[in-house]
């Protein structure tokens, strides 16, 4: 047997991928029908996703007969990050707020585990997607419906700029839209939509879903769609992944640290009050001094709401698992997401990792890095819709099954 580099390859895409895949891939399965109701319900009603969204993800888990799929690096550190998360129990300050919190995360966990075992093989992922975009698509009609007959509760902070409609956050809805937003470039990217009447229909799609990303105001969200078009036009030029993981790397420690601070101060003052990014720099600030007194513990899920105004979070994933969980539970996080995603593009060609690596780095570290998507459905089935492998590219199905 040779040891050459493309040899290599192909034994780790034949260990990848069971012998019957493709007879599944042209089939949709209960399980996948399960997880597209999971993935509708937590893009558009986050409060119904919560408290059914568990017991559907259980059922698509079960009928996608789980034990065919090897349990890995991210399910090892899901189950670490969940443990010390319990664990964290034995030394908060706030014991009901942090049992709350912990039902919560339960619930996203399961919903992700559940998913990600129904959508590993096939066309069940396609069907989740669409789910999930038909999801954010309704969200959007719904909350613009309502803004436009002006029927139902909307609430305003007071700058005058709309933060919910009914039972939807707006900035929820962005964040949605946008994580559909890629979901679709990357289907488009990988060849998966043939048929030109269906590619005209997801351009369409798309289409609606960026205007409707641009007219939340949220500008972590604006922000993420600037970045992906200006990639989408540069990336015929060259493909800078070192370059742009190690920017992306210093804004996050640049605006976690608080070295940024005054920046995002000078840029912001005046727009929406006089604290940056709406009084995000407050929050960080808190989170900052409380995480150097409990550096590897943190102080406990839910802390960080109790001690900020308004029963806030910290919108910051980094900053807020910092100072809830500590270091040790931001590493477990980290681990956890970066393995997720990583099951997406181990079966690819090296050539084929940078355009999906890139997107999704660019698409969601400003929204990692001001809002607490991390703690949302909406955040937890996209990831588990975004780590799933069958969404790739052509060339990396052509190489399955000459494998």
């Amino acid at each position: 047997m040779t040891s050459t580099p493309e040899a290599r390859r192909t034994l780790v895409r034949k260990e990848y991928v069971a012998p019957t895949s493709a007879r599944r891939a042209r089939h949709f399965s209960v399980g996948g029908f399960a997880s597209a109701m999971v993935a509708f319900i937590a893009a558009c009603e986050p409060n119904i996703a919560l408290r059914y969204g568990p017991f559907i993800a259980i059922a698509a888990f079960i009928l996608s007969r789980p034990w065919r799929n090897r349990i890995g690096l991210t399910e090892w550190a899901l189950v670490a990050y969940l443990l010390w998360a319990l664990l964290s129990q034995m030394w908060t300050q706030y014991p009901d707020v942090a049992t709350g919190q912990l039902i919560v995360l339960a619930s996203l966990a399961t919903m992700f585990v559940g998913i990600r075992a129904a959508t590993w093989w096939g066309q069940n992922q396609a069907l989740a997607v669409a789910g999930y975009v038909a999801g954010g698509l309704y969200g959007l009609a719904q909350t613009s419906l309502q803004l436009i007959t002006g029927e139902g509760e909307i609430y305003t902070d007071e700058f005058g700029r709309i933060t919910q409609v009914g039972t939807l956050n707006i900035n929820y809805v962005a964040y949605t839209t946008l994580t559909a937003i890629v979901l679709i470039l990357l289907a488009l990217q990988g060849g998966q939509i043939k048929r030109r009447r269906m590619k005209m229909l997801i351009f369409a799609i798309l289409g609606i879903l960026v205007i409707g990303a641009v007219s939340t105001q949220t500008r972590g969200v604006q922000v993420s769609l600037m970045l992906l078009g200006a990639w989408i036009v540069i990336s015929k030029l060259g493909r800078p992944l070192k370059t742009i993981t190690a920017a992306c790397a210093v804004a996050i420690v640049s605006v976690s640290a608080g070295w940024a601070s005054s920046f995002l101060d000078d840029l912001d003052r005046g727009n929406r009050g006089v604290d940056g990014l709406s009084g995000r720099t407050i929050l960080w600030e808190t989170a900052r001094s409380k995480w150097v007194d409990s550096f590897f513990a943190g102080e406990g899920m839910g802390a960080d709401r109790v001690q900020n105004a308004g029963y806030l979070p910290t919108h910051n994933t980094f900053l807020g698992l910092g100072m809830t969980l500590g270091a040790v539970g931001l590493a477990l996080f980290l681990t956890f997401a970066v393995s997720s995603l990583n099951e997406r593009i181990k079966g690819l060609r090296i050539r084929d990792r940078r355009f999906p690596l890139i997107m999704i780095i660019l698409a969601f570290t400003p929204i990692l890095l001001t809002s607490s998507w991390e703690a949302t459905a909406s955040g937890w089935v996209g990831l588990a819709l975004l780590s799933t492998p069958i969404l790739a590219t052509t060339n990396q199905i052509k190489a399955r099954r000459t494998a």
